[in-house]
């Protein structure tokens, strides 16, 4: 990892320089290290390595579950969990699905591949360049007027894309992909197929089981990045 200099902006995003930023909170965070160190072997001066790095790392542990200003009153240990853990590990967080999931493209294009599949006897033909086809770009072109995204202007827009290719529709190519890593669909011999656990599913309470397995994909793809 490259060392941060005073100069640079502070990976806080507070926007001020690190030494005027969390620089300070760093170096308090060091000495303090350093004292309790040096307060250690003076208590106990034959202690060993081995030994003094046990206390530190209880010391250390102590530290991460005092809350902390920075986070609100949250401790380390919390924020790490809220940051890191996968969504049925959680602490104090209940991830819930909303009753309704229209706004949403994401869900509403997977909808469109899982309804075309569902009329074809649980599958559809790709491209041969293995995209979905025409036919399913443009039904997803024609809800983008209904996103509440088409009304920002934005070079990276969902609602500037109109015509027949999936390669140009950023956001439908991303719900494909999305689709397949969560095992929703897969490709195979020239043809999308949705799994049979997914057709149930759908069947019996439609897009909604879809929603913390696609969510869940896009933050750890997120935290990966």
């Amino acid at each position: 990892m490259m060392k941060l200099s005073g100069n640079d902006p502070c990976l806080c995003g507070s926007g001020k320089k690190f030494k005027r930023c969390c620089m300070t909170c760093e170096g308090k965070l060091h000495a303090d290290v350093q004292d309790e160190v040096a307060a250690m072997l003076a208590m106990t001066p034959n202690l060993s390595l081995a030994d003094l790095y046990v206390a530190l790392q209880h010391k250390m542990a102590d530290r991460n579950h005092q809350p902390h200003p920075d986070f609100c009153g949250v401790t380390p240990t919390q924020m790490a969990n809220w940051l890191y853990a996968p969504f049925d590990q959680l602490q104090w967080i209940t991830i819930s699905t909303p009753e309704h999931l229209s706004a949403s493209p994401v869900m509403r294009y997977l909808g469109l591949m899982l309804d075309e599949a569902m009329a074809q006897s649980g599958s559809f033909n790709a491209t041969s360049k293995g995209n979905l086809p025409t036919k399913l770009v443009k039904q997803a072109c024609a809800l983008l007027p209904e996103f509440a995204v088409a009304q920002c202007i934005s070079d990276l827009g969902i609602c500037e894309f109109a015509g027949n290719n999936e390669d140009k529709f950023n956001a439908l190519h991303y719900t494909r992909v999305l689709a397949e890593l969560s095992g929703i669909i897969y490709r195979r011999s020239g043809r999308y197929h949705v799994k049979k656990a997914a057709q149930k599913q759908y069947q019996a309470a439609g897009i909604q089981p879809f929603f913390k397995a696609l969510s869940q994909l896009r933050v750890e793809r997120l935290i990966l990045k």
